[in-house]
């Protein structure tokens, strides 16, 4: 389960299991479920597209917070075909991410970069 919640930054597996009781209805860990048991890749853009709503503390899963307020692509996206590699710098990226929205402590971010060190994204 440590690919899963990127080495302990993110906490997936705790949201899942709270789904699965019924006491959560998040669709992005159903995604990410989906994704990581199908052991497939998601891209995530380097230019956001779409304006998140719900950060603004009236949403159903995340409280108010300005972490997700991004500058949206005004220009035409160019789709082109890219080979479907696993980037180990994306998941630390995406782990490093996920810690922001945490009050850790140090022995858990410590933990998180031990890991990190030797992982590489499931394929």
């Amino acid at each position: 389960m440590d690919e899963f919640n990127f080495n302990g930054a993110a906490f997936k597996e705790g949201i899942f299991k709270k789904l699965m009781s019924g006491r959560n209805d998040s669709w992005a860990v159903r995604w990410d479920a989906s994704v990581f048991l199908a052991n497939k890749l998601t891209l995530y853009p380097g230019k956001s597209l779409v304006h998140h709503l719900g950060a603004d503390g009236a949403g159903t899963n995340t409280g108010k917070t300005k972490k997700l307020d991004v500058v949206l692509n005004i220009n035409p996206v160019n789709l082109q075909k890219i080979d479907e590699i696993p980037s180990p710098e994306g998941y630390l990226a995406i782990g490093k991410f996920y810690l922001s929205f945490k009050s850790y402590n140090p022995m858990k971010r410590l933990i998180f970069f031990l890991k990190s060190k030797n992982m590489i994204p499931r394929r």
